[in-house]
């Protein structure tokens, strides 16, 4: 009988033990790591980082037991460094990537990553010289050979110059402004 109300006993002790932690358990959360005494949450589980100019991603892990292991779906595009619950994403190249996060309860947190790459263009010219009237005619492409439109440049650049360097004289080859768009071939 006394072993009974022994085992009775450590039963309920062992489940108040569990719900008190229970009690005190906090999901996964990620939030960005800018110091301003505010909470800046990741909304949605998702982070975008634009790729060049980006180098990182600092966010700080929340919650869980404390102790995590990282998942990195594609270790090509994007770097993971840990020091204590800091995260810090390093972008490689433009791409989705899914970050989960684990603790040792198997609580997890799958944050989604997309590195974004921003249009970069250079320009060619059929010929380096010319005279004054002369014609010269121009290409432009971009950095990662991808195609683009019209609108895909003016949304990223507002003005593209063409500076000739003998002269230091500059020719505005694309104007930009929220009314109109003004852009020349040749």
């Amino acid at each position: 009988m006394k072993t009974k109300l022994l085992f009775l006993l450590l039963l309920l002790a062992t489940v108040i033990g569990c719900q008190k932690e229970d009690d005190n358990y906090h999901p996964i959360e990620l939030q960005y790591a800018v110091f301003n005494d505010k909470p800046n949450p990741v909304i949605n589980n998702q982070v975008t980082i634009n790729f060049p100019t980006e180098t990182k991603k600092e966010l700080v892990v929340f919650g869980g037991d404390g102790t995590y292991s990282i998942n990195n779906s594609d270790e090509k595009k994007l770097g993971i460094s840990r020091v204590n619950g800091y995260l810090t994403l390093t972008p490689f190249e433009p791409g989705n990537v899914v970050v989960t996060i684990s603790d040792g309860r198997n609580n997890s947190y799958s944050l989604k990553v997309e590195i974004k790459s921003q249009l970069r263009v250079k320009m060619n010219v059929k010929k380096k010289e010319g005279n004054t009237f002369d014609l010269m005619e121009f290409n432009l492409f971009s950095y990662s050979e991808k195609d683009f439109t019209l609108l895909d440049l003016t949304e990223a650049y507002d003005s593209l110059v063409w500076t000739c360097c003998n002269t230091n004289q500059r020719f505005r080859l694309l104007e930009h402004s929220g009314n109109s768009t003004h852009f020349i071939w040749k």
